[in-house]
């Protein structure tokens, strides 16, 4: 069931010739956690801002639940946020920054402590509830910010980057904790980031956006497997996906310094030659004896990032980057014979950038 559908929304600011969104169609499942990926500018939070009714929408509509939402307040409707800086009140306990909203829209005394002490039982805020922000980490004061938007009973959650201030070991820690909260709670939670290691590990869907418009929606599987054009494939994987200008024939695939025999034939049934952008991940090419090699070249490179090692070698012109393992000793100036998988291989226009294979 739709929770929340965005139909040809547009916003533009005065002044500004340019739409920040333009056109953009959306749908939302109850219950789904969807993730909102991009660069920045790309209008994630400008989306994320609107179904918010923290900015006003120029064109389109925005339905909850079925009724057009475009002209209700933001405080009447059924949505909690949670954002990147915490917003806390520095003078206030734990307990009091969760409830203040509750307070502030008149609910009763004991009504509230039941949904704060329910709120710090679930996120492990309990022996908090007395302390101020000062005197607790990131991770609580996030988590102080969550219990914040617990308590409104929202059926919908909205994130923007709550966990960009937090230290890499904790933002892992934080994204299982959402995840369990999300299952906990039933609710549906869109969640903004431009960090994609969150929306692969997080999401139910992901969009990807770029320029104010989306670029692919899909799981996470088939976001990173299945790109549908150049900008996902690079934008999303780390390293990126492996990209060169090609030619391609039935037999072959032929690049500035290097040719691919075609023995996949991926294009059995073009016959006439084709110019187009060949991309691979780093992890479907293999080291192999030379005897045995699609090319051979020489490492110029060699990142370890402690389970696996980023080799890169000469490529031409370019750097091509394929996954090796750290027992192996490659070394700079070492030459390797290399074996592309065809079959993991993706073929984009030149001219459009968009997925022909």
């Amino acid at each position: 069931m739709e929770k929340i559908k965005l139909n040809l929304v547009s916003k533009k600011y005065p002044n500004q010739e340019d739409y920040v969104i333009e056109n953009l169609n959306l749908s939302i499942q109850d219950k789904e956690f969807l993730v909102l990926v991009g660069p920045s500018g790309s209008g994630k939070s400008t989306t994320l801002r609107l179904i918010a009714g923290l900015e006003s929408i120029t064109s389109g509509d925005l339905l909850i639940d079925d009724q057009i939402n475009n002209d209700v307040p933001s405080k009447d409707r059924d949505i909690a946020m949670v954002f990147q800086n915490y917003a806390l009140f520095p003078h206030m306990t734990v307990e009091e920054n969760i409830g203040y909203g509750l307070k502030v829209r008149g609910e009763e005394k004991e009504s509230r402590k039941e949904k704060i002490a329910d709120a710090a039982d679930v996120l492990g805020l309990t022996p908090y509830l007395s302390r101020k922000p000062k005197d607790l980490s990131g991770g609580q004061m996030q988590r102080v910010a969550l219990g914040r938007a617990i308590v409104r009973d929202a059926s919908i959650f909205l994130m923007d980057e709550p966990l960009s201030n937090l230290d890499a070991k904790l933002r892992s820690q934080m994204r299982e904790e959402i995840i369990q909260l999300h299952q906990k709670l039933g609710s549906t939670v869109i969640y903004v980031t431009h960090d994609q290691e969150e929306a692969m590990t997080m999401a139910d869907r992901i969009v990807v956006m770029d320029q104010g418009r989306i670029m692919q929606i899909g799981s996470p599987s088939e976001i990173y497997n299945h790109p549908q054009n150049t900008f996902v494939a690079n934008f999303m994987g780390s390293p990126e996906m492996n990209m060169f200008d090609a030619v391609i024939t039935k037999e072959m695939i032929q690049f500035d310094h290097h040719t691919l025999k075609q023995t996949d034939l991926l294009f059995q049934k073009d016959s006439e030659e084709r110019e187009i952008i060949f991309a691979i991940r780093p992890e479907n090419i293999s080291e192999v004896p030379k005897e045995q090699a699609d090319v051979i070249s020489t490492i110029s490179f060699v990142e370890i990032t402690g389970a696996d090692s980023f080799v890169h070698v000469e490529f031409g012109d370019s750097t091509l980057i394929y996954r090796s393992h750290p027992s192996i000793q490659s070394k700079r100036g070492d030459l390797v014979g290399l074996s592309f998988d065809l079959k993991k291989a993706h073929l984009f226009s030149r001219e459009s950038g968009k997925l022909i294979h």
